[in-house]
Protein backbone atom coordinates (compact mmCIF):
# COMPACT_ATOMS: atom_id res chain seq x y z
CA UNK A 1 0.00 0.00 0.00
CA UNK A 2 3.02 2.29 -0.18
CA UNK A 3 2.22 5.58 -1.85
CA UNK A 4 -1.54 4.93 -1.95
CA UNK A 5 -2.56 8.56 -1.61
CA UNK A 6 -6.28 7.84 -1.23
CA UNK A 7 -5.90 5.14 1.42
CA UNK A 8 -7.18 7.25 4.31
CA UNK A 9 -8.62 6.76 7.79
CA UNK A 10 -8.17 3.57 9.79
CA UNK A 11 -6.67 0.30 8.55
CA UNK A 12 -7.39 -2.85 10.55
CA UNK A 13 -6.00 -6.34 10.02
CA UNK A 14 -7.20 -8.51 12.92
CA UNK A 15 -6.19 -11.71 11.15
CA UNK A 16 -2.64 -10.65 10.35
CA UNK A 17 -0.04 -12.50 12.41
CA UNK A 18 3.05 -12.03 10.26
CA UNK A 19 4.26 -9.57 7.63
CA UNK A 20 6.47 -10.25 4.63
CA UNK A 21 8.49 -7.50 3.03
CA UNK A 22 8.81 -3.94 4.29
CA UNK A 23 7.52 -0.36 3.91
CA UNK A 24 3.93 -1.63 3.67
CA UNK A 25 2.16 1.72 4.14
CA UNK A 26 4.95 4.17 3.33
CA UNK A 27 3.53 7.62 2.71
CA UNK A 28 -0.13 6.55 2.80
CA UNK A 29 -2.38 9.13 4.55
CA UNK A 30 -3.73 6.80 7.23
CA UNK A 31 -4.73 8.01 10.69
CA UNK A 32 -4.51 4.64 12.47
CA UNK A 33 -3.38 1.06 11.95
CA UNK A 34 -4.37 -1.99 13.99
CA UNK A 35 -2.83 -5.46 13.85
CA UNK A 36 -3.66 -6.86 17.31
CA UNK A 37 -2.40 -10.39 16.57
CA UNK A 38 0.88 -9.59 14.88
CA UNK A 39 4.14 -10.85 16.42
CA UNK A 40 6.46 -8.32 14.78
CA UNK A 41 6.45 -4.66 13.85
CA UNK A 42 8.12 -4.92 10.44
CA UNK A 43 10.72 -2.73 8.81
CA UNK A 44 9.34 0.57 7.56
CA UNK A 45 5.74 -0.51 8.07
CA UNK A 46 4.48 3.06 8.61
CA UNK A 47 7.47 4.99 7.33
CA UNK A 48 6.62 8.63 6.56
CA UNK A 49 2.92 8.22 7.35
CA UNK A 50 2.80 11.79 8.63
CA UNK A 51 -0.96 11.69 9.31
CA UNK A 52 -0.79 8.63 11.57
CA UNK A 53 -2.15 9.28 15.06
CA UNK A 54 -2.17 5.81 16.62
CA UNK A 55 -0.85 2.31 15.99
CA UNK A 56 -1.74 -1.03 17.58
CA UNK A 57 0.22 -4.25 17.30
CA UNK A 58 0.19 -7.57 19.15
CA UNK A 59 1.02 -8.59 22.69
CA UNK A 60 3.85 -10.95 21.70
CA UNK A 61 6.07 -8.60 19.71
CA UNK A 62 9.68 -9.78 19.40
CA UNK A 63 11.06 -7.25 16.94
CA UNK A 64 10.53 -3.58 16.08
CA UNK A 65 11.89 -3.01 12.60
CA UNK A 66 14.09 -0.30 11.25
CA UNK A 67 12.22 2.89 10.30
CA UNK A 68 8.99 1.25 11.48
CA UNK A 69 7.50 4.62 12.45
CA UNK A 70 10.21 7.02 11.26
CA UNK A 71 8.94 10.50 10.37
CA UNK A 72 5.46 9.81 11.78
CA UNK A 73 5.38 13.27 13.32
CA UNK A 74 1.72 13.14 14.43
CA UNK A 75 1.90 9.67 16.00
CA UNK A 76 1.02 9.99 19.70
CA UNK A 77 0.30 6.42 20.85
CA UNK A 78 1.79 3.05 19.97
CA UNK A 79 0.26 0.01 21.65
CA UNK A 80 2.29 -3.22 21.74
CA UNK A 81 3.72 -5.68 24.24
CA UNK A 82 5.94 -8.72 24.33
CA UNK A 83 9.56 -9.85 24.66
CA UNK A 84 11.04 -7.36 22.21
CA UNK A 85 14.67 -8.35 21.58
CA UNK A 86 15.67 -5.69 19.07
CA UNK A 87 14.71 -2.14 18.06
CA UNK A 88 15.95 -1.31 14.58
CA UNK A 89 17.65 1.83 13.40
CA UNK A 90 15.48 4.95 13.16
CA UNK A 91 12.52 2.91 14.44
CA UNK A 92 10.88 5.94 16.10
CA UNK A 93 13.07 8.68 14.63
CA UNK A 94 11.19 11.91 14.15
CA UNK A 95 8.14 10.79 16.13
CA UNK A 96 7.91 14.19 17.78
CA UNK A 97 4.39 13.58 19.15
CA UNK A 98 5.00 10.08 20.52
CA UNK A 99 4.39 10.13 24.28
CA UNK A 100 6.42 7.69 26.40
CA UNK A 101 6.83 8.39 30.09
CA UNK A 102 8.48 6.26 32.74
CA UNK A 103 8.99 2.85 31.17
CA UNK A 104 10.96 -0.36 31.70
CA UNK A 105 11.75 -2.31 28.56
CA UNK A 106 11.75 -6.13 28.61
CA UNK A 107 14.80 -8.09 29.75
CA UNK A 108 14.98 -9.61 26.27
CA UNK A 109 15.84 -6.28 24.64
CA UNK A 110 19.58 -6.44 23.92
CA UNK A 111 20.02 -4.30 20.79
CA UNK A 112 19.04 -0.76 19.76
CA UNK A 113 19.97 0.70 16.38
CA UNK A 114 21.22 4.17 15.52
CA UNK A 115 18.86 7.15 15.77
CA UNK A 116 16.19 4.81 17.19
CA UNK A 117 14.56 7.55 19.33
CA UNK A 118 16.14 10.63 17.76
CA UNK A 119 13.87 13.65 17.68
CA UNK A 120 11.30 12.11 20.02
CA UNK A 121 10.57 15.24 22.02
CA UNK A 122 7.87 13.62 24.18
CA UNK A 123 9.81 10.46 24.98
CA UNK A 124 10.78 11.60 28.46
CA UNK A 125 11.08 8.42 30.51
CA UNK A 126 12.96 7.84 32.69
CA UNK A 127 13.74 4.75 30.59
CA UNK A 128 15.14 1.51 32.01
CA UNK A 129 16.80 -1.17 29.86
CA UNK A 130 17.65 -4.10 32.17
CA UNK A 131 18.91 -6.43 29.44
CA UNK A 132 20.62 -3.97 27.13
CA UNK A 133 24.29 -4.85 26.70
CA UNK A 134 25.33 -2.79 23.68
CA UNK A 135 24.10 0.04 21.51
CA UNK A 136 24.71 -0.96 17.91
CA UNK A 137 24.33 2.46 16.31
CA UNK A 138 24.93 6.14 17.00
CA UNK A 139 22.91 9.19 18.04
CA UNK A 140 20.36 6.87 19.69
CA UNK A 141 18.40 9.52 21.61
CA UNK A 142 19.64 12.67 19.89
CA UNK A 143 17.43 15.71 20.43
CA UNK A 144 14.86 13.71 22.40
CA UNK A 145 13.10 14.70 25.60
CA UNK A 146 14.65 11.94 27.73
CA UNK A 147 15.10 12.76 31.43
CA UNK A 148 16.84 9.63 32.68
CA UNK A 149 18.48 6.51 31.27
CA UNK A 150 19.39 3.32 33.14
CA UNK A 151 21.07 0.31 31.54
CA UNK A 152 23.21 -1.39 34.17
CA UNK A 153 24.49 -4.02 31.69
CA UNK A 154 25.33 -1.60 28.88
CA UNK A 155 29.07 -1.33 28.21
CA UNK A 156 28.99 1.06 25.23
CA UNK A 157 28.40 4.81 25.31
CA UNK A 158 28.20 5.50 21.61
CA UNK A 159 28.78 8.57 19.47
CA UNK A 160 26.14 11.24 19.98
CA UNK A 161 24.05 8.97 22.20
CA UNK A 162 22.44 11.91 24.05
CA UNK A 163 23.61 14.71 21.77
CA UNK A 164 21.36 17.78 22.03
CA UNK A 165 19.24 16.17 24.77
CA UNK A 166 18.27 19.35 26.59
CA UNK A 167 16.47 17.68 29.50
CA UNK A 168 18.56 14.67 30.48
CA UNK A 169 19.40 14.64 34.18
CA UNK A 170 20.90 11.22 34.88
CA UNK A 171 22.52 8.29 33.11
CA UNK A 172 23.49 4.91 34.55
CA UNK A 173 25.61 2.33 32.71
CA UNK A 174 27.52 -0.85 33.52
CA UNK A 175 30.64 -0.39 35.66
CA UNK A 176 32.43 -2.24 32.85
CA UNK A 177 32.09 0.40 30.12
CA UNK A 178 34.58 -0.21 27.29
CA UNK A 179 33.62 2.56 24.87
CA UNK A 180 32.98 6.30 25.41
CA UNK A 181 32.57 8.06 22.08
CA UNK A 182 32.43 11.64 20.81
CA UNK A 183 29.50 13.96 21.52
CA UNK A 184 27.87 11.43 23.86
CA UNK A 185 26.41 14.18 26.08
CA UNK A 186 27.31 17.18 23.95
CA UNK A 187 25.15 20.31 23.80
CA UNK A 188 22.79 19.05 26.47
CA UNK A 189 21.66 22.33 27.98
CA UNK A 190 23.60 21.83 31.24
CA UNK A 191 20.90 19.55 32.70
CA UNK A 192 22.98 16.42 33.34
CA UNK A 193 23.81 16.25 37.04
CA UNK A 194 24.41 12.55 37.70
CA UNK A 195 26.50 9.92 35.89
CA UNK A 196 27.38 6.35 36.89
CA UNK A 197 30.04 5.08 36.78
CA UNK A 198 32.71 7.74 37.06
CA UNK A 199 35.55 5.20 37.08
CA UNK A 200 36.29 3.30 33.87
CA UNK A 201 38.94 0.58 34.32
CA UNK A 202 37.99 -1.28 31.13
CA UNK A 203 37.79 1.73 28.80
CA UNK A 204 40.03 1.43 25.74
CA UNK A 205 41.15 3.54 22.78
CA UNK A 206 40.02 7.16 22.52
CA UNK A 207 37.86 9.05 24.98
CA UNK A 208 35.87 11.03 22.45
CA UNK A 209 35.70 14.62 21.29
CA UNK A 210 33.32 16.96 23.16
CA UNK A 211 31.88 14.11 25.22
CA UNK A 212 30.61 16.40 27.99
CA UNK A 213 31.01 19.78 26.31
CA UNK A 214 28.62 22.22 27.97
CA UNK A 215 27.48 20.06 30.89
CA UNK A 216 28.08 22.76 33.48
CA UNK A 217 26.09 21.08 36.26
CA UNK A 218 27.57 17.59 36.00
CA UNK A 219 29.01 16.98 39.46
CA UNK A 220 31.96 14.54 39.49
CA UNK A 221 34.51 14.92 42.30
CA UNK A 222 36.87 12.41 40.60
CA UNK A 223 36.66 11.20 37.01
CA UNK A 224 38.93 8.17 37.01
CA UNK A 225 40.57 6.76 33.90
CA UNK A 226 43.75 5.73 35.72
CA UNK A 227 43.25 1.96 35.30
CA UNK A 228 41.99 2.15 31.74
CA UNK A 229 44.00 1.69 28.54
CA UNK A 230 42.83 4.95 26.98
CA UNK A 231 45.42 6.37 24.60
CA UNK A 232 43.84 9.72 23.72
CA UNK A 233 41.42 12.33 25.06
CA UNK A 234 39.49 14.11 22.32
CA UNK A 235 39.31 17.87 21.93
CA UNK A 236 37.08 19.77 24.36
CA UNK A 237 36.00 16.51 26.01
CA UNK A 238 35.38 18.25 29.37
CA UNK A 239 34.91 21.81 28.10
CA UNK A 240 32.59 23.95 30.25
CA UNK A 241 32.28 21.19 32.86
CA UNK A 242 32.37 23.47 35.87
CA UNK A 243 31.89 20.75 38.48
CA UNK A 244 34.46 18.14 37.46
CA UNK A 245 37.13 18.62 40.12
CA UNK A 246 39.76 15.93 39.48
CA UNK A 247 40.65 13.86 36.43
CA UNK A 248 42.92 10.81 36.69
CA UNK A 249 44.66 9.66 33.52
CA UNK A 250 46.33 6.32 32.66
CA UNK A 251 49.94 5.55 31.80
CA UNK A 252 48.81 4.45 28.33
CA UNK A 253 47.77 8.01 27.43
CA UNK A 254 49.76 9.51 24.54
CA UNK A 255 47.51 12.31 23.27
CA UNK A 256 45.68 15.21 24.86
CA UNK A 257 43.84 17.12 22.15
CA UNK A 258 43.17 20.86 22.18
CA UNK A 259 41.04 22.01 25.11
CA UNK A 260 40.43 18.42 26.19
CA UNK A 261 40.51 18.87 29.97
CA UNK A 262 40.43 22.39 31.28
CA UNK A 263 38.82 24.58 28.65
CA UNK A 264 36.53 26.99 30.53
CA UNK A 265 36.56 24.63 33.50
CA UNK A 266 37.48 26.97 36.33
CA UNK A 267 36.80 24.43 39.07
CA UNK A 268 39.18 21.76 37.80
CA UNK A 269 41.55 21.34 40.76
CA UNK A 270 43.85 18.47 39.77
CA UNK A 271 44.91 16.27 36.87
CA UNK A 272 46.75 13.10 37.86
CA UNK A 273 48.98 11.17 35.46
CA UNK A 274 49.76 7.57 36.38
Amino acid sequence: FAGCSKLTGAFSGPGVTTFSGSYHFEGAPLTSVSFPNSTTIPDGVCYKVSTLLSAEFGSSITYIGYRAFASCSALATIAYDGPVASIGYEAFSGCSSYVLGEHTFPDELTTIGNHAFAGCAKVTGPLVFPGLATISGTYTFEDSGILGFTATNCTTIVQGMFNKCKKIQSAVFSPNVTQFDSHAFHDGGSTLTSLYPTSFPLLTGTFGTEVFHGQKNLSIPVFDLSKSTVTAIGSYAFADCHNVATIKLPETLTTLAEGSLGYNNGNLRAVWFY
